[in-house]
């Protein structure tokens, strides 16, 4: 299931640009391989091409901060996904929120305003912090990823907390969720942030994309893991 042929992408590829083999192609659109293989150029996906498949790309088992992706969404194409309200959100005036004690010289702003992941091993996800015991990432059964808070372990019944993977140069997915996340917009009747869009893991509004919702890549980037983390966040 994760190896797809890739005969049916020669015949795709455009009338006019350079030569693959004998096939004709856009260097925009696809990769020539070893002079005979067209790879399709899929960006924010969690495959490389090689060889005649698509392959997985690695796990990323380092720290990570994510970025939306959707160039036909531009209010939020390009912007980083926040932890802010024990939920992940994005948008314009998206802020991460963190909490530091009184002491702890390593909180300044530049910690306290990014979100850092990490992912183990392609199924749990958790948030890089420094409090004890950690924060742990899963699926509310609202669909919203979403945290626990700090020195607590409460995860709500029916929640999805394995089968989520940040991969290498690739994006973070939810193996279980196959049609992928979305980012909705702020609701004011909902006492929504103007600006602010929640991420969700699942569709909303019964089984449709929902009000004013989106489908997105989250991608992947890869941070420092020598650099101080936030203490928690809220």
């Amino acid at each position: 299931m994760l190896r797809f042929a890739l005969f049916a992408f020669f015949n795709l590829a455009m009338v006019h640009g350079e030569l693959c083999g004998n096939q004709t192609y856009s260097p925009s659109e696809y990769v020539c391989v070893e002079d005979e293989i067209l790879c399709p150029i899929i960006n924010g996906t969690p495959y490389i091409c090689r060889s005649t498949g698509l392959e997985p790309l690695p796990f990323l088992d380092a720290p990570f901060v994510l970025t939306v992706s959707n160039p036909y969404v531009p209010d939020i194409d390009g912007l980083p996904v926040h932890a802010s309200g024990q939920r992940l959100v994005t948008g314009p005036n998206a802020k991460t929120s963190t909490y530091c004690p009184l002491g702890i010289e390593e909180c300044d702003e530049l910690i306290s305003n990014r979100t850092v992941l990490s992912a183990r091993g392609g199924k749990s996800w958790s948030l890089m912090v420094q409090v004890p015991g950690g924060q742990q990432g899963y699926l509310h059964p609202g669909g919203m990823p979403t945290y626990t808070q700090a020195h607590s372990m409460y995860v709500p019944p029916g929640s999805q907390r394995v089968g989520f993977a940040a991969h290498a140069y690739g994006v973070f997915v939810n193996w279980k969720v196959p049609e992928g996340w979305w980012a909705c917009r702020p609701d004011p009747e909902l006492g929504d942030a103007d600006g602010v869009w929640k991420i969700f893991g699942r569709k909303q509004g019964n089984g449709t994309r929902g009000k004013g919702c989106v489908g997105v890549n989250l991608l992947v980037d890869e941070v420092d893991a020598e650099q101080y983390w936030a203490w928690q966040y809220t």
